[in-house]
């Protein structure tokens, strides 16, 4: 991790101090990389994007993953892409919106959204956008419902909304993430990493 000097990271969980979060989250990361190990994407993927990249960090855990693909990243949160193109400056970063993705079409072999469709109120018109820029691989990943509010609630957030977090505004449990994935790409491998659901899919 590169030292990040004064830069505040207001946005990015995958930064937080907490030890009990710093726990899943390395959860997630060994599980999203084992499924592009597993898959093989190392012999297939020589580009990719990450749509939503935030600061870049699960950007870079890709980018580690497949060493030898040019990696590139958007967001519509144009301070959070500065941070990445300074933290990560062997990718790629611009500014952009998920549902107007600024690539062209099949200009990649590996897309990436990793939670950010629960934030997004076309959802579907995002998932297109994803599997409109990949000429092959699609990862994607998702808050798993209930069991992200459960845990919420148990550790005493957002009892108002009854452990919704803010901005929220979809809510998948794995089955029917997977069907809504179904719509429109081959879902190929699924992993739950505590409280996720993160799933491979190919362009069909």
């Amino acid at each position: 991790m590169p030292q990040t000097g004064d830069i505040q990271f207001q946005r990015s969980k995958y930064l937080t101090r907490n030890p009990i979060s710093q726990r899943l989250i390395a959860g997630f990361r060994v599980a999203l990389t084992s499924l592009i190990h597993t898959l093989d994407l190392q012999s297939q993927v020589h580009t990719l994007i990450e749509f939503g990249c935030g600061e870049g960090v699960s950007t870079s855990w890709v980018a580690q993953a497949l060493p030898h693909a040019s990696a590139a990243g958007f967001d519509v949160h144009r301070p959070s892409v500065s941070i990445a193109a300074t933290l990560w400056p062997g990718s790629v970063y611009a500014v952009g919106d998920v549902t107007q993705a600024p690539f062209q079409t099949e200009c990649v072999d590996l897309t990436l959204i990793l939670e950010v469709l629960e934030h997004v109120h076309d959802p579907l018109a995002a998932l297109r956008q994803v599997k409109r820029v990949s000429r092959r691989w699609c990862i994607m990943s998702v808050p798993r419902e209930p069991l992200w509010r459960m845990l919420n609630l148990a550790r005493g957030a957002y009892h108002r909304s009854w452990g919704n977090t803010p901005g929220h505004v979809n809510h998948w449990s794995r089955r029917s993430f997977i069907h809504f994935l179904s719509q429109e790409l081959e879902v190929v491998r699924v992993a739950s990493p505590l409280p996720w659901t993160i799933a491979a899919c190919r362009v069909r």
